[in-house]
């Protein structure tokens, strides 16, 4: 399904789109680039929820953290975040009108990733460990959101890394926050899938 672009107009939104300083760093299909694409294909939001009723359009990006970020209480000690804009339907209700919880957790849970990704500088797949979700107002339907997320804490020495990610309105309001725990997988294995079954892949 094509992406509904026109749903990111809102100056806020236009202001993280045209930031000169941002990049993407997934593919516009919502897919990840490859060779990851062969081990993760993100389907729960390319295929699944790509519907115009549920997650109508998603663009991630990621910045540099601005001093004006440092004053909300965004301080980490890797220097980017990810901004990650998704237009919601109503499709993603739990009660008519209000943004299911799951689907909040999901929207964390997948926006962590790509930080998480970025910090391991892609040198390994990252695994979900745990994710914390405190859910402070309902997100009401259909709605434009900004998710960020950054670098909380990192192991020394060690592969484990916490995202921390807030979901907002992009003016402000914060409707939920989380903690995600993510480990790096010890070696370097993309020529594998989950599965066991070995295939081919070119670095």
């Amino acid at each position: 399904m094509p992406e509904h672009w026109e749903d990111f107009s809102a100056p806020w939104c236009q202001r993280i789109l045209t930031n000169p300083q941002a990049y993407i760093p997934k593919s516009p299909d919502r897919s990840p680039p490859p060779p990851w694409d062969k081990l993760c294909s993100n389907r729960i939001i390319s295929l699944s929820l790509n519907t115009p009723r549920a997650i109508r359009a998603f663009q991630p990006t990621m910045s540099p953290i601005s001093e004006s970020d440092k004053k909300i209480g965004i301080v980490s000690s890797f220097p980017k975040q990810t901004l990650n804009l998704i237009s919601v339907g109503d499709g993603m209700d739990g009660w008519n009108g209000v943004l299911a919880g799951g689907a909040v957790s999901l929207m964390l849970d997948i926006t962590t990733g790509i930080m998480a990704m970025e910090v391991l500088e892609q040198e390994s797949l990252a695994w979900t460990l745990e994710l914390i979700t405190r859910f402070k107002k309902a997100v009401k339907t259909p709605n434009v959101l900004l998710v960020r997320s950054w670098l909380g804490s990192r192991e020394e020495g060690g592969r484990k890394i916490v995202i921390k990610a807030r979901l907002e309105d992009g003016e402000g309001t914060v409707f939920a926050d989380a903690d995600a725990l993510y480990i790096g997988q010890k070696e370097k294995r993309m020529d594998e899938d989950v599965t066991g079954k070995k295939e081919k892949a070119n670095l």
